[in-house]
């Protein structure tokens, strides 16, 4: 291999391993969904002085306008994992957990429309009536997994576990989507009378996990589980993420009903639900947020 062919592997490896390449794939095979399009790449947006980029937004027009907000992480899937951990009550008294009668709500950003047809931004919240096996989670870890020469998961990054990935990516997206809808806020003519959806995406190429097993497997004592066998570990293609953002969350006019609203804790006024999704299923989970409840 002479110099000049060392230089373009070189630009080719750097631009593989920043996820270039995974961003235009994304965009390409979003649009090739039907009734999807994509709208806008690399767009700015700026809330008060934090400013972002969003690699993606998406568009399907349906009952509803309904935008796609999309960040696009790539990561070696040989080498990292993402892992998250289901919201649940963990004892009777846990009220912790986010839940409309017993469901995990979307929360999501969105433009409604009052009586008066003046347009709002809020955020509204629904029931999720997606596949049964889609997962809420309120917390998640990027593990580090790469092999050792002897074909051996290497032990040292067990201390490499790191939460910083998932969350910059979920700040990140929730930031540009809370910008993006105030945009539109903005530029929405007056005599539109459409409400208006806006819901945060990770597509990435990391595996997606969940970990499932009760408290009384955890040692108090050394904080860890007692047994591994009763623990799951379930291969997941997409899951949301029930995330309390670390920018402040001002606006509170949701269209609630009275009887669901007092079924709501408090918590549900700092959190926003981003969907996460594996790469390798994203034609199939545009598919199936097709049939979204409204």
């Amino acid at each position: 291999m002479n110099t000049m062919e060392k230089k373009d592997k070189f630009i080719l490896d750097s631009l593989n391993m920043h996820g270039s390449f995974f961003h235009r794939k994304c965009i390409a095979e979003i649009a090739k969904i039907n009734t999807f399009g994509v709208v806008e790449k690399e767009f700015p947006v700026q809330v008060n002085d934090e400013k972002t980029k969003i690699d993606i937004i998406a568009a399907r027009d349906a009952q509803v306008l309904n935008y796609y907000v999309i960040e696009c992480k790539k990561v070696h899937e040989d080498f990292k994992c993402w892992v998250f951990f289901p919201d649940g009550k963990l004892d009777e008294r846990d009220v912790s957990d986010i839940n409309i009668i017993g469901k995990s709500p979307i929360i999501i950003d969105s433009i409604f429309h009052t009586p008066l047809n003046t347009k709002k931004l809020g955020r509204y919240v629904f029931n999720h009536e997606l596949d049964t096996k889609l997962k809420f989670c309120y917390d998640g870890y990027e593990i580090k997994l790469d092999y050792a020469k002897e074909n051996k998961l290497n032990k040292a990054n067990l201390t490499k576990t790191r939460k910083n990935n998932i969350e910059n990516a979920c700040n990140q997206v929730l930031l540009g989507t809370r910008g993006y809808s105030k945009f539109k806020v903005k530029k929405l003519p007056p005599y539109i009378k459409r409400n208006f959806f806006f819901f945060p995406l990770i597509i990435t190429t990391a595996k997606l996990f969940t970990i499932e097993t009760t408290s009384e497997n955890i040692d108090l004592i050394k904080g860890e589980t007692i047994k591994d066998s009763e623990v799951a570990v379930i291969s997941v293609p997409w899951l949301i993420y029930n995330y309390k953002p670390n920018f402040l969350l001002t606006y509170r006019d949701v269209p609630f009903h009275d009887e669901v609203l007092s079924c709501i804790n408090e918590a549900i006024e700092f959190t926003m639900s981003v969907f996460i999704i594996n790469s390798e299923h994203l034609e199939e989970f545009f598919k199936e947020i097709q049939f979204m409840p409204y």
